[in-house]
């Protein structure tokens, strides 16, 4: 008999109830084998992942399988010996964690995820146990589902000098430091907290920080994402661009800040408190869009 565990936004709704922030239209399942997949020629699977994922996209079904998935297989484990049909909030978190730092040129899937991760930590914590099972989820996904793909293994370090920082292969059209001056929530940008030079960034000032400046920091570097990535590019002719509206492309910003743009206790940060500090946006954007229409003066001259 075949056992499948439901996973993903199903399962999040169905263990949330009214807080879970949208309606899911797609089911996900974990099941041990490919050949537990449903058989009837009314389904047609494409498989997005060899030997572990299988989906149609028209009846807007996945199916993870674990077999050959040494992590997965004990989240599965655990589940079957419940006699338990859907994923715990727990184990959810075990399987978000894993890859909220993904990135793969999706910003709208990425978002979407990100939400999700960030409100489950509000229902639960992981134990050290699950954790390590979580990163041992991840170290194989990168391996064995994205072949050790560079996005996923080398992220940006933040304690650089100025001339490294800026040394990325970014066409820089306006001063970057005049950017963060005018996007600046309060008197002077939330980044100048942790310095310990030109552009040295403390991990340790960092922490030290009370949480709404952590929240104005996060803002702030998507704000100057979102222009100097998308917004002035635009105006200077830039085609193939990941967001030119400004909605989109702050949440593109926003989404490479908490994923593969950054790094360290700063990055977590945005990617733990991801849902709080967009609706922190959505409350304070104001900013942001005052200072669009001056940017954009300045590259047009």
């Amino acid at each position: 008999m075949m056992y499948k565990l439901l996973v993903g936004s199903q399962a999040m709704q169905l263990a949330l109830g009214d807080k879970f922030w949208k309606t899911p239209v797609d089911h996900d399942y974990v099941i041990m084998r490919k050949e537990e997949l449903p058989s009837s020629s009314s389904f047609n699977f494409s498989e997005e992942i060899p030997g572990f994922l299988y989906t149609d996209k028209k009846k807007k079904l996945e199916f993870f399988i674990a077999q050959n998935c040494p992590p997965l297989k004990e989240i599965y484990r655990r589940h079957i010996y419940a006699a338990e049909e859907t994923a715990s909030l727990n184990t959810l978190l075990i399987m978000k964690n894993a890859h909220k730092h993904f990135y793969m040129g999706k910003f709208r899937k990425s978002f979407k995820h990100l939400i999700d991760y960030s409100n489950l930590l509000k229902h639960v914590q992981l134990s050290e146990e699950d954790k390590q099972l979580s990163l041992e989820y991840r170290a194989w996904l990168i391996e064995n589902a994205y072949n050790n793909d560079e996005r996923l293994l080398h992220f940006p370090k933040l304690d650089k000098s100025k001339e490294q920082f800026f040394n990325d292969h970014v066409t820089y059209y306006v001063d970057h430091d005049w950017i963060h001056e005018l996007v600046a929530i309060d008197d002077k940008p939330a980044y100048t907290k942790c310095l310990t030079g030109e552009v040295m960034f403390s991990n340790k000032l960092f922490n030290k920080l009370d949480y709404d400046s952590k929240v104005k920091m996060v803002l702030e570097e998507s704000f100057v994402l979102a222009l100097e990535r998308c917004l002035v590019p635009m105006f200077h002719g830039e085609t193939y661009l990941p967001a030119v509206t400004p909605s989109d492309a702050f949440q593109y910003a926003f989404v490479r800040v908490a994923t593969n743009i950054t790094s360290g206790d700063f990055r977590d940060f945005a990617a733990d408190n991801f849902s709080d500090i967009w609706n922190t946006y959505q409350e304070k954007h104001v900013n942001y869009f005052k200072v669009i229409d001056e940017i954009l003066k300045k590259c047009l001259i």
